[in-house]
């Protein structure tokens, strides 16, 4: 490491640390980590804290969990980024098809979440020959998603219409001020905090088979996490293509697309390829994470971890009398304050986090939690008292809003 990269120094070379920051505000915690194991994190400074980021999602058993790493270092033994296709990915894409079920037939690989729902997309323009998307959630950065429109020509914006979760009169709206045979797909990210409502969902199907658009469902959070098969398990939600990402690979870099056959013999019209594609490491590190995951009882853990963590959240919030409340699914929990300012509300998120912190545990201000394999039952009792430190700070920022 050189001086200029070292937190706190001078001079520090690393762009996005010197113009954007850092993944959590610096006085929430440490821009720089040293490792992390487990459910566990420790920054540059040697403190230990009990992780509810958790790679923002893409953990789903626990850091450097060694039945993965070892899976990938057998693999890129062999080489990282062969020249020619692996057995591996043969194996993956099986696997991928078979667990998605559904309408999925055949599977491509790629890299991150965004690749997977941009080639989706870019899928579905070729198949249907136009060019509007409907999207709602966060889908990735790319120019036709991003949620920061600096960089972006106004052309391309145009093109995509978003609207929020169950806002069926939005998503009929978005629908109707495109004409017939406009529509390319619908976009949806199936859950963050709130879950999809039965009429939300029936119209976005009827919207797709009318239009005879492609039903695309980002499954980049909930894949691996809510069940096997995500949010078209759990939430029963069947989609002509899906993506996953993040958990899929527990932390390795990999995503996936699956579609039916006629969609995906696209492939050989549209311009979608990178070396990285097939690199193997992210490849095995897939398989051996759905090895164990098809064996339930990382999921259940999960889902009995979380579960044990909203209660606690929900005791403290009734103890401290805090205007705040639980909110989300065991695996994805959250909290929101109930304060009708946002700005206020903003402030409490920061001041909680940042007083959660130092007690032990590091949750995200603005965005939801989530709880992996190997959370154990001490680490929820100590994410529990770090929330009520967490609250009372929140609470001297709500009642200073109340004075003033």
């Amino acid at each position: 490491m050189t001086v200029g990269s070292i937190p706190g120094s001078r001079v520090d070379p690393d762009a996005l640390a010197a113009y954007r920051g850092g993944i959590l505000p610096t006085y929430v915690c440490e821009t720089y980590g040293h490792e992390a194991r487990g459910a566990h994190l420790v920054d540059v400074a040697g403190r230990e804290r009990v992780d509810f980021t958790l790679g923002f999602g893409s953990v789903i058993l626990g850091h450097a969990d060694p039945r993965i790493d070892q899976a990938v270092a057998r693999a890129v033994a062999g080489g990282v980024s062969p020249t020619l296709f692996s057995k591996l990915q043969a194996i993956l894409c099986q696997e991928l098809v078979t667990i998605a079920g559904g309408r999925a037939e055949q599977c491509i690989l790629l890299r991150t979440g965004s690749d997977a729902t941009s080639a989706a997309v870019r899928l579905a323009r070729a198949f249907t020959g136009r060019a509007h998307v409907i999207r709602c959630g966060y889908n990735g950065w790319h120019d036709w998603s991003a949620p920061r429109h600096s960089g972006i020509p106004p052309e391309v914006r145009q093109l995509t219409r978003v609207v929020p979760l169950n806002d069926t009169v939005a998503l009929t709206s978005a629908a109707d001020e495109l004409g017939s045979g406009q529509l390319a797909a619908i976009v949806l990210a199936p859950f963050e905090t709130e879950e999809p409502s039965q009429t939300f969902l029936a119209e976005l199907q009827r919207i797709v088979r009318t239009r005879r658009a492609i039903f695309i469902l980002d499954e980049i959070r909930t894949g691996f996490r809510l069940a096997l098969r995500g949010a078209q398990e759990y939430f029963g939600i069947p989609a002509d293509v899906v993506v996953y990402s993040k958990a899929l690979a527990n932390g390795y870099c990999i995503s996936a697309v699956l579609g039916p056959a006629d969609v995906m013999a696209c492939l050989s019209e549209v311009s979608l390829s990178s070396l990285y594609f097939r690199s193997v490491d992210g490849m095995a590190a897939a398989l051996a994470t759905i090895e164990i995951l098809r064996e339930g009882e990382t999921l259940n853990m999960v889902w009995e971890r979380g579960k044990q963590f909203l209660d606690g959240l929900d005791d403290v919030c009734r103890e401290t009398g805090i205007a705040a409340e639980p909110i989300g699914l065991a695996p994805m929990p959250h909290h929101r304050f109930l304060h009708s300012n946002p700005d206020v509300r903003a402030k409490a998120e920061v001041a909680f986090a940042a007083s959660a912190w130092n007690h032990g545990c590091l949750f995200h201000p603005s965005h939801h939690w989530f709880i992996c394999g190997a959370t154990r039952e001490q680490d929820v009792e100590t994410a529990i008292l770090a929330a009520r430190a967490g609250y009372e700070s929140a609470q001297a920022v709500l009642d200073r809003d109340v004075r003033s």
